[in-house]
């Protein structure tokens, strides 16, 4: 069987994080559950230093005056468009570190979806805080059980293509 590599975990890792981005904004649409991309957004914002943050926004203003774009319009657009780019962007990382893990071990197998590779990406998500038990198990559904299932989507469409019937 080939080895799958850094170019195949991006593909998969886009595909997975676009599904997972539906199945969040349906869920923020239809539940009015948070959406992770924001959440993880602004838990940078806080987190990072305040100089690299003023230089981010400086940058987004700069850039819709240059472009003649009225800056109170767009600016809370602008910010959706640069979060779900960022968790995007996360998403097709941890899909291509995950392949290229798995090729340097020199295996076809997924390791156990507990392990630092299937998990790390996610893990590190802000803390779900004090909220209602819908929202608690939501936030616990995509930062924690998105790897799993991901790591048995990858398994089963890449790995072990034998079992197919």
């Amino acid at each position: 069987m080939k080895k799958l590599g850094l170019a195949t975990g991006a593909v998969v890792g886009i595909f997975l994080t676009a599904a997972l981005l539906g199945l969040m904004y349906l869920g923020r649409q239809a539940a009015d559950l948070p959406f992770a991309p924001f959440d993880q957004f602004n838990w940078m914002a806080r987190e990072l230093p305040g100089d690299l943050v003023t230089f981010g926004i400086d940058l987004m203003i700069d850039t819709m005056l240059f472009l003649h774009i009225s800056v109170v319009d767009a600016a809370k657009t602008a910010e959706q468009i640069m979060a779900v780019t960022q968790f995007l962007a996360i998403g097709i990382f941890a899909g291509a570190a995950y392949f290229a893990i798995m090729k340097s071990r020199g295996t076809n197998t997924s390791p156990s979806p507990a392990s630092p590779a299937a998990s790390a990406p996610v893990s590190s998500a802000p803390p779900a805080g004090l909220e209602s038990a819908p929202k608690t198990f939501w936030r616990t559904l995509v930062y924690r059980k998105a790897p799993v299932i991901s790591s048995s989507v990858v398994e089963m469409v890449f790995m072990r293509p034998s079992t197919w019937n």
